[in-house]
């Protein structure tokens, strides 16, 4: 079991969600001086229980996971050889590499600023400001809150992962008219509770459509569900449970529309 991490990318938001949950764990990090700054800053509340979560990369001694996010400019020495955990939430770029654990996280709720997903929910809340019902396609995707993803990559920091490709997302899908039926719902009472004005549809109860999860080991028609084996056996293995993501879809949308109008109200 390994509880050091060399963060490659320090100020990257996945990073911070790793580190977020990763101090949790008992994990130390370790990263260029000139990043230790902004990491004690950011979590100066959590450096009153772990005063030791940070220290300069040239401290390190013995072996540690490097945590790299793929597509990112490396200015870390990575030795040859090192175990590394590759995050990314698109298609990997390179290769894999021996020594390499990819880990690629699919349909991440919140998403990363600018990313598909940010742009579409950025659009989608101009609609309900504007009472307009956008165009849906028979896309599907299969939502994955980002704690559930980050506790499943910092168990694989943890634990010593196997190098290969682990895909993250969730095990059902969700048309685009079942994600815009929930989101513009939850749009409506943000807007209610913005102007005070609530009226007895805002109250009530607003069902959601029916869960039907999907067998991790089931195949898919047509590759719509990335392959979650890899994921769900290293997690038996690891926690006794496999891949079994606890937050429900209402939950994470609440969170982007949190994020959307922090960022139109700076």
């Amino acid at each position: 079991m390994t509880t050091r991490c060399v963060l490659v990318h320090p100020r990257h938001p996945l990073t911070m969600l790793i580190v977020e949950r990763g101090l949790l764990e008992g994990l130390s990090f370790f990263a260029q001086a000139h990043h230790l700054n902004h990491l004690r800053h950011r979590f100066s509340s959590e450096l009153n229980v772990y005063p030791d979560a940070f220290q300069t990369l040239n401290s390190l001694s013995d072996d540690a996971q490097f945590l790299v996010i793929g597509g990112e400019r490396v200015d870390v020495d990575v030795p040859e050889g090192a175990s590394c955990v590759v995050l990314w939430t698109t298609e990997p770029e390179t290769p894999h590499r021996p020594g390499v654990t990819n880990v690629i996280v699919h349909n991440m709720l919140p998403p990363l600023a600018d990313s598909p997903e940010d742009r579409l929910f950025a659009a989608w809340r101009n609609h309900c400001i504007n009472g307009h019902t956008p165009e849906l396609n028979g896309q599907t995707y299969h939502w994955c809150d980002r704690k559930d993803a980050t506790s499943a990559v910092v168990l694989m920091l943890k634990q010593d992962v196997a190098s290969g490709r682990y895909d993250v997302a969730g095990r059902r899908s969700w048309t685009l008219k079942e994600t815009w039926n929930e989101f513009s719902h939850l749009m409506k009472r943000t807007q209610a509770g913005q102007t005070g004005m609530f009226g007895r549809e805002h109250l009530n109860l607003h069902g959601v459509p029916s869960v039907a999860v999907v067998p991790i080991t089931e195949a898919m028609e047509g590759g719509e569900r990335p392959n979650l084996n890899a994921l769900h056996d290293f997690l038996l293995a690891s926690t006794g449970e496999g891949w079994r993501p606890k937050t429900p879809l209402r939950h994470s949308l609440m969170f982007v529309i949190e994020e959307l109008e922090r960022r139109h109200a700076s």
